[in-house]
């Protein structure tokens, strides 16, 4: 056998002696996968050092068990994340990305997804002057995809707050670069509400509005939840949207997910030096790239 992986979950004073029993397997590389935030169970496996080799963790035990992760790491162990919902991930991410080296391509502030999230492609109306604009429109900028709506309260402000002085960290070379806001309530937010609430932020800041096909089908290729509910039986308007922000190099590739800037804490130095990299061109280095690149030259 020359690698083995178990999935167990319950009790570790009968899990490691199990770990322990499988762990005889002379040459097997062990590998377990804990969920739901069992530090328990990370602890058995830490006990146990070289003798089990990996960990898989859900989203929820990467943000709750730090600590224990990091003990295990320090004995030699590899922790990787299943990614099980998306959003779940990027909240993971945000947690964890400095914590873990693993997830992100060294030297990038925030997770490098070059070669695993899908290239810029979208086709929607532009607040301001009410033109059908696609993703051919923005080549040669790096852009920044943001989704959000005019009427958010919090968030949305602050994310975009926050890119603005990203941007503004950057002098003149922000002018290479479009933060493109698409309204996931196009029903309220029209071109005018856009092109007025988009135009504060400054001239970097593009406001879109698609038909619902056309932002379903933009959401679903970035994997954005959001969901709007009309007033009904006394119950609010309401709007929900995911708060992740993707970054796209000049020629329109998917190159970092941004995850801070709706957080008390952004990163804006960091980011405004990854932006800084896109625009001088910074080749995608992560392995999924490599491989995507292999694949390409195959066909």
């Amino acid at each position: 056998v020359g690698v083995l992986n178990a999935e167990c979950g319950g009790d570790a004073a009968w899990v490691e002696p199990a770990l322990r029993r499988l762990a005889q397997f002379g040459g097997a590389a062990i590998g377990l996968k804990v969920s739901g935030g069992d530090a328990a169970l990370i602890g058995a496996a830490a006990r146990l050092g070289a003798r089990l080799g990996h960990l898989i963790v859900d989203p929820a035990t990467m943000e709750a068990c730090g600590p224990a992760l990091a003990a295990f790491r320090a004995g030699g162990g590899k922790v990787g994340l299943e990614i099980v919902e998306w959003d779940a991930a990027i909240a993971a991410l945000a947690a964890g990305a400095a914590a873990t080296p693993a997830l992100a391509d060294k030297g990038w502030h925030n997770p490098d997804v070059s070669g695993a999230a899908p290239p810029l492609e979208f086709i929607m109306r532009r607040a301001g002057d009410h033109r059908t604009v696609t993703q051919i429109d923005y080549l040669g900028d790096v852009v920044l995809l943001v989704f959000g709506y005019t009427r958010c309260a919090d968030i949305c402000p602050l994310t975009l707050g926050n890119l603005g002085k990203v941007l503004h960290r950057l002098g003149p070379s922000r002018s290479k670069v479009r933060v493109l806001f698409v309204t996931v309530d196009p029903d309220r937010d029209t071109l005018d509400v856009l092109a007025q609430y988009i135009g504060a932020f400054g001239p970097q800041f593009v406001g879109l509005r698609g038909s619902p096909d056309e932002l379903a089908r933009l959401a679903r290729r970035y994997r954005i939840a959001y969901s709007v509910t009309k007033p009904a039986n006394g119950k609010p308007y309401e709007v929900t949207h995911s708060a992740a922000i993707y970054a796209f190099d000049a020629r329109g590739a998917a190159r970092l997910l941004i995850p801070s800037m709706s957080s008390a804490n952004p990163d804006i130095a960091g980011t405004a030096a990854d932006l800084q990299r896109l625009i001088k061109g910074d080749a995608p280095s992560g392995l999924l790239s490599h491989m995507v690149q292999m694949l390409r030259n195959m066909v």
